[in-house]
């Protein structure tokens, strides 16, 4: 369905903008010059902020994760520690 659609919006456009009727044409000595804006600065800066931050935040993830891996193998190690104990005791009874 998603694909049906796809096809009719690309449809619709490319016959919204083919349409012959509505051209204009620009009178020959009518040229607009423009310049390219200082919007590719813009977004490189931007782009670079923004792939600082996300790596920042992964990186605080990172150690939080580690961190919690860390107390949960010292748990684990409490736990087994708790657990040989109670097997000494019990082989000694």
């Amino acid at each position: 369905m998603k694909k049906v659609f796809a096809i009719l919006a690309l449809a619709t456009v490319m016959t919204a903008c083919n349409n012959e009727s509505e051209k204009t044409e620009a009178p020959a000595g009518d040229t607009t010059k423009t310049e390219t804006p200082a919007a590719p600065a813009v977004v490189d800066t931007a782009m670079k902020t923004i792939a600082d931050t996300a790596a920042s935040k992964l990186n605080q993830m990172v150690d939080t994760a580690k961190k919690a891996v860390k107390e949960g193998a010292e748990k684990v190690k409490d736990a087994v520690k708790e657990g040989a104990a109670k097997v000494k005791e019990a082989v000694k009874h």
